[in-house]
Parts: structure tokens; sequence; C-alpha cells
């Protein structure tokens, strides 16, 4: 990349392990990079920033990224050096080619920032506004559509001659599951992400690949782990495959069948409307709906419509089912691909998401009032809230601005529904009643 070394010193990290986090030694001097591909935006991104503050440690460029785009980081739990880097689903700008890069991509902090792990760049549902079919970037007559498996995302990578495994937000997939067995309806022992990926692998009698030039990314469907399908039987399923050399993909199939794995599989239809039309009688406790995939791998998503719905509604409250139903939509940041399918409903939408950015704003003051006053915070949410929804407000606002998005997402949206409830319908059903 016309980098020229200036010494043979190695980026040489030292490591806090009460902290967990990389501490610099001493700005280096810039490497070269040996990777034959062309340089990501990513990459790019940080190497700009390192090259320009050459004072700087070369996490300060990863948290200058972080900050201007709103993405999240996860430092691998051996080698401290590679860091995996993931959208923010709630606050990034999904039409950033950086943002779109950022999807489980693993770089490496002591080899100016090369690419150790690429699974997929984000895709979009085929009607949002930055699918390749809208940008009209894709080419149906090349195209293959492939069953969109509901299950959790696992990337095979190699590095210090050894495989490794990814979940689509830690680069060793050392995260906790919530272990609900579907089959026993009782919940067991939390497992690692890694650790019950290795178990099925095992138990599926799969080997590792002899290239190791590639990332192999993998859907884990589990009855120990069900997202929404429930499966019949426990499986990792190949669907993507990544040449770490050139950043090119290739098609799955062949690969699979040189080392006897299971491939995903692909339906044959005559356009991306017939493609749309059919999921309309897709049963959404059995299939997602599809991904299709042409040759110059631009890929759209088509959900089936029911499974959409499904995902959404969770709760059976006759008179709130659908603003509560929708308050989860917009808390999840999933409105645009919601009203792709369901523009009927944009309407009480744009009430909702009205109501929960206001919202947000107040809870930010909160934030920014450093503090725990029941009767500050009852005068910035201009609500007299009960005990336990003052105590949830403190939950969502301990940890800060920065983790305010994450614990939104994550919180019970009960509660959360009844807060907003409280706050904007019950008012706004007040005011109306006064009129009549």
């Amino acid at each position: 990349m016309g980098h020229k070394k200036k010494s043979k010193k190695s980026w040489d990290i030292k490591y806090d392990d009460e902290i967990s986090l990389p501490v610099e030694v001493e700005p280096q001097p810039q490497l070269a990079t040996n990777q034959g591909h062309q340089e990501l935006e990513t990459q790019k991104c940080l190497r700009t920033y390192f090259n320009n503050h050459k004072s700087s440690s070369k996490r300060s460029a990863l948290e200058f990224m972080a900050k201007k785009y709103n993405l999240k980081f996860k430092f691998h739990g051996e080698h401290r050096n590679l860091v995996l880097i993931k959208y923010d689903l709630l606050k990034s700008d999904m039409s950033k080619k950086i943002v779109q890069e950022c999807r489980g991509i693993i770089v490496d902090l002591e080899d100016y920032y090369n690419i150790v792990c690429l699974p997929y760049t984000k895709f979009f549902n085929m009607d949002e506004d930055q699918s390749a079919y809208k940008k009209h970037r894709f080419d149906f007559s090349t195209a293959t559509v492939y069953e969109k498996l509901d299950g959790s995302l696992c990337t095979l990578y190699h590095y210090k001659d050894k495989w490794h495994v990814s979940s689509s937000g830690v680069p060793d997939a050392a995260g906790l599951l919530s272990n609900h067995n579907t089959r026993l309806e009782k919940d067991e022992k939390p497992i690692k992400f890694c650790d019950l990926f290795w178990d099925i692998w095992k138990n599926l009698g799969y080997t590792l690949p002899v290239d190791t030039n590639k990332c192999y990314m993998f859907e884990m469907v589990t009855h120990r782990h069900v997202i929404l399908c429930r499966p019949e039987q426990e499986e990792i399923i190949l669907h993507g495959v990544r040449d770490m050399r050139t950043l090119l993909e290739e098609r799955p199939q062949e690969h699979a069948l040189m080392n006897n794995w299971k491939c995903v599989q692909t339906h044959s239809f005559e356009s991306l409307q017939h493609v749309k039309n059919s999921t309309r009688f897709l049963n959404p406790i059995k299939s997602e709906g599809y991904v299709v995939c042409d040759a110059n791998f631009n890929r759209v998503k088509i959900k089936s419509p029911q499974y959409v719905a499904l995902s959404h509604i969770s709760y059976n409250d006759k008179n709130k089912v659908n603003a509560r139903m929708m308050l989860s939509v917009i808390k999840t940041n999933e409105g645009s691909e919601f009203l792709s399918y369901f523009d009927k409903h944009r309407e009480l939408y744009d009430t909702m998401k009205g109501y929960y950015d206001d919202f947000y704003a107040k809870l930010e003051l909160i934030i920014e009032s450093g503090s725990r006053s029941k009767l500050q915070t009852i005068d910035i949410l201009c609500c007299e809230l009960k005990p336990t929804m003052l105590e949830f407000v403190n939950v969502l606002t301990s940890s800060g601005r920065d983790s305010l998005s994450d614990n939104i997402s994550k919180c019970d949206i009960v509660g959360l529904f009844n807060i907003i409830k409280l706050m904007y319908i019950d008012k706004s059903q007040q005011e109306l009643s006064k009129h009549q």
C-alpha cells in the first residue's frame, strides 16, 4: 500500500488484565499490508487516523472510528490484538460504507489493521431504500435463491495455526447464551456460544477444513437457542465462504461437498417478485424467508410477512397489543423493515416513534444531569412514576449515554411500554376526552 517500513520493531501490545483492555507501549512505525486485496473503508479510516496522529495508540484509531460511526467492538479473549467491530443497530447510519463493512469484521491491531475475518457485509431487505435491488445493482438473471435460516451466524476463521469461531458480535464467541430447551420447555444452565457451536460440530461428525485461507459462514440452529423457528434437529449449515487473501466470496456448495458439511438449501424462481409472492405461503414457525444472491454477491433478503409479524407480536393484550408491538419494532430499530411489509401501520409507527424519541431524549437529560434524585427524574420526565417505574428508568440510565441504546434494546418491553403508556398514551387520551 506504499507504506515504508522504517523499523523492524513489531507492533507489540501489553495488556492490563484487570480491565481487559489493550494498553499501548509506544507509537510504532506504520507497516505495509501484506494482503492482496483492495483496502476496505474500515482499514482506510483506521490507518489514516493512526498515520495522522503519530503520538496516538492504535486503539485510539479504533475508538475514533467507533465514536464517529456509532460502532461497537469486542476483543478476543486469548489474542487480545484481535478486535471484532460491529455496527449499533439503533444508532449507526446504515448508508455508510464503513458501517456496512462492520458486521462482525475482525481486524488485527498488531498487523496494521489487516483483516483476519470478514463475514458478510450488511445487506438489506429487498424493499428497503439501501438494498442492492433499490440501488439498481442487482442482477436476478445470475442469482441463486437460498433459504434464509433462522439461527445464529457463526464464522470459522484461521489464526495462529488454529481454527476459531466468532459470533456476530464476539471474536471468540465467548458470550453466554440464555439456554431455554424448547423440547423440555425449561431453562437450563447458560452456555457459551462457542461451546454450543463446538458441541454440535462434534455431534455432527464435522471435520475442520484444510484450506486455512478461507473463512466460512455457518448458521447454527438448535433447540437450545431458538430464535423463532423451532428446528427439528441441531445443525450447523454452511451458507457462505470468503477467501481472506482477496476478500472475494465463493459459492458455498463446492466447499460443503468437499468438507462433507450440510449446505444451505436453494430454490428456483422466475423473478424476484415470484420469490416475494411465495413468502406469503411460508409457515413462519418453519421458515423465515429467502436470501437472493447474484453472481457479484449482491444480496437482498425477502422475509415471510408472517414471520415478520410473528417475530414482533409477543403479547396478547387485546387493547394495547398493536402499540406495544410497534414499540418493540422501534426499540430494536427495525422500523424500515417492518414498514416495507406493513405500510398500513405507518401512522401508528410514527405516533409511537414520536413518543419513543421524546422519552429517549429525556433519558439523555437524566444522564447529563448526573443526578439519581427521584424528584429530579420526575421533573425531567414531567410525570409522576411508580417506584417500580423509577427503578426501571434508573437501570436504563445507570451505565451512561454510550450504553443507553443497548440497555433499551435489551430491556423488558412490558416495563418500557407501561412507562410510555403512562407518560404519553394516557395523557393523549385524557386531552382528547377534554375536547369531546
